[in-house]
């Protein structure tokens, strides 16, 4: 008899994470059938998608009031759904705002939930948290601190691991040269990269003031090269219009698909804020933090954060190891004047870098979609 399984992931992030754990889950239960919510990654291992993350991106709080009407068809399509045919899980990636109404749903029709990667309670406070208790039977935690926070609660946990050092196991690295010729920049010194954002709003926000970063710099360092990070959630079209028209479009390319490349032949990188943080700490490019965003979310998420960095590699490390630069801190100047003091000393550039290849032991090993899978296969068979 095939196990359906219902597989809600709401961003880019979370729909990586959810193939690698849709892999692994096959591998052990080849019976398993998904359905859900997520992008192409999802939709390639074989997930049938009721919708598709393209619909629902959001960034703060101002987004969220455009979407309620599709949130709530949602809502509404996931309730008939689960009522219609029976499910032996659901299993919630991040998306807290549409995932944790999706948990009191699919507990009101007696299907089990299993939330991987869990809402950042240690940032946004611990009001989630009953809710987490009173809907999810199972939480499964990518930062160790999170297991005592879950567990003083209650509530089952598991740390497994953050996924990106599968994603980077995974990896096929194509060789120097071959990146720095598609990128034009053979002869170049320092090589920044430039992050931001993977989505559209974040690239509006952000592209524009790294650009006039990279003109600054560019003044600094004659040989620079800059190479944008294109997200494939985003418009192509998006980072051709603010290049061409940028003062630096003659250092500054881009390239899609090859994160991990281009950080590998970095010297640098101007990160925005979220897993992108990560996933150049864990090349250990040494980098500035940026974020900025609409008035009104910022103002919102001023009152409702209660950690005193927003930067994850930050978080995890639980001091300052990357300068963060956010909203009205967030202009061209003052990133490039950052980039310039880091890039400009040696010693310090070279200690960023060693602080950040402590973090590999921080998040844990490589094997996170599998420990997952392990668990939520324990528990669909307990022993």
């Amino acid at each position: 008899m095939n196990r359906k399984v219902l597989i809600i992931a709401g961003e880019p992030s979370g729909d990586l994470h959810g193939s690698l754990l849709v892999k692994a889950l096959a591998i052990r239960d080849s019976s398993m059938r998904f359905t859900g919510i997520g992008g192409e990654r999802m939709r390639a291992c074989g997930v049938r998608l009721i919708h598709d993350i393209s619909q629902l991106s959001i960034v703060g709080f101002g987004d969220v009031i455009p979407k309620l009407a599709l949130f709530r068809k949602i809502l509404k399509e996931i309730d008939r759904l689960l009522a219609q045919e029976v499910f032996d899980l659901v299993i919630l990636i991040d998306y807290p705002g549409l995932n944790l109404k999706i948990a009191r749903i699919a507990k009101g029709r007696r299907v089990r939930v299993v939330y991987y990667i869990t809402p950042q309670i240690w940032a946004w406070g611990l009001n989630r948290v009953h809710l987490i208790k009173k809907y999810v039977d199972l939480a499964l935690v990518i930062f160790r601190f999170e297991e005592g926070l879950f567990r003083k609660e209650g509530i089952p946990v598991h740390f497994v691991g953050h996924p990106l050092l599968d994603v980077m196991r995974q990896h096929t690295a194509l060789p120097r040269d071959s990146i720095l010729e598609q990128c034009h920049v053979t002869n170049a010194h320092p090589i920044i990269a430039l992050l931001p954002g993977s989505r559209n709003s974040e690239v509006k926000s952000h592209l524009p003031i790294m650009l006039k970063a990279a003109q600054i710099l560019k003044e600094k360092f004659r040989d620079a090269a800059f190479i944008v990070i294109k997200s494939d959630y985003v418009d192509g079209t998006l980072y051709e219009a603010y290049i061409s028209d940028g003062p630096a479009h003659h250092a500054v390319t881009y390239l899609g698909g090859r994160n991990y490349d281009v950080l590998g032949v970095a010297d640098f990188a101007v990160v925005c804020s979220g897993t992108a943080t990560l996933e150049a700490a864990l090349s250990r490019v040494p980098m500035v933090v940026v974020y900025k965003t609409s008035l009104i979310n910022w103002l919102i998420a001023r009152r409702m954060i209660r950690i005193p960095r927003i930067a994850l590699v930050n978080v995890i490390a639980e001091r300052h190891i990357v300068p963060e630069l956010l909203q009205e801190n967030a202009t061209g100047r003052k990133i490039a004047d950052v980039a310039y003091a880091i890039l400009s000393q040696p010693k310090r550039h070279d200690r960023m870098q060693s602080e950040l290849g402590v973090l590999t032991n921080i998040l844990g090993i490589p094997g996170a979609s599998d420990r997952a899978a392990n668990h939520i296969c324990d528990l669909l068979n307990p022993s």
